[in-house]
């Protein structure tokens, strides 16, 4: 059976087992180099957002998902999810200019669900409000941190769990400073957002510290503000601010909203 999965605000979801292997396979050939279209488009929004750098990306080839059958013991098979993701090296102009060109590019991200829980047990999860001059969702609040997969040295042709675990604790640390040693980091879900060209690989990063132990802050100029907001009073607390599009899907998928 499918992992559960649902669409909302132009965003798939798919709920994926803590125990789901996730492997990131990257191809050997290289995207097609920015034809002339996407030049001109790029020099245009550099023109308007001078924070545009054009650096090297993952873009996602294509996904399969499969069950496959374990053993704790010769009499006890249970089912666990794979996960396997085919990327390529691309190039960020390539991403940045579409919709206008359409270069058929999907930015391979990870992100994290943050939680932690307080003294009284009450679990809560780390938001950020997304600066007005980011690429996409400038001034929406997400779930975060999140980031695209920096394409590793030429001749890795895998990432897995470790890897992308690495990598999202470098976004925590530059985006909020916060740092994953004292975390259990298992996945959760596979986002997929046709409407910004963004394919998510989301990672539940539950913190072992207490909430009024952690201390959030901007360290990134991609988020005006962090915070933490109980996952009880969620929708509450949603209803009163403007979620990106990701995070209101994965908000629906975990019953939050």
């Amino acid at each position: 059976m499918r992992p559960l999965q649902l669409t909302r605000a132009r965003c798939t979801v798919t709920a994926l087992a803590g125990d789901a292997d996730v492997r990131v396979v990257i191809d050997a050939s290289d995207a097609p180099a920015p034809n002339a279209s996407t030049a001109a488009r790029w020099v245009s929004l550099c023109s308007a957002n001078p924070r545009l750098f054009n650096g090297p990306i993952l873009s996602v080839v294509s996904s399969d998902f499969a069950e496959v059958q374990t053993r704790d013991r010769a009499d006890d098979p249970k089912s666990a999810h794979a996960v396997v993701v085919r990327a390529r090296h691309d190039q960020y102009q390539r991403l940045a200019v579409q919709p206008w060109v359409d270069n058929g590019v999907d930015l391979l991200a990870v992100r994290g669900i943050v939680t932690a829980n307080d003294g009284g047990g009450a679990r809560h999860v780390l938001v950020g409000a997304r600066n007005r001059q980011t690429h996409v969702y400038g001034g929406l609040w997400e779930f975060g941190p999140s980031g695209g997969l920096h394409p590793p040295e030429r001749g890795v042709r895998e990432l897995h769990l470790k890897e992308l675990v690495t990598l999202l604790g470098r976004e925590l640390n530059e985006e909020a400073g916060l740092g994953i040693d004292r975390a259990e980091c298992r996945p959760a879900a596979i986002c997929h957002d046709s409407a910004a060209h963004g394919f998510d690989i989301v990672l539940h990063v539950k913190l072992r510290d207490r909430v009024e132990d952690v201390v959030a802050a901007c360290n990134d100029w991609e988020y005006d503000a962090v915070r933490w907001v109980r996952v009880s009073g969620f929708a509450d607390w949603a209803g009163q601010v403007a979620l990106s599009p990701p995070t209101e899907a994965l908000a629906v998928l975990f019953a939050w909203m």
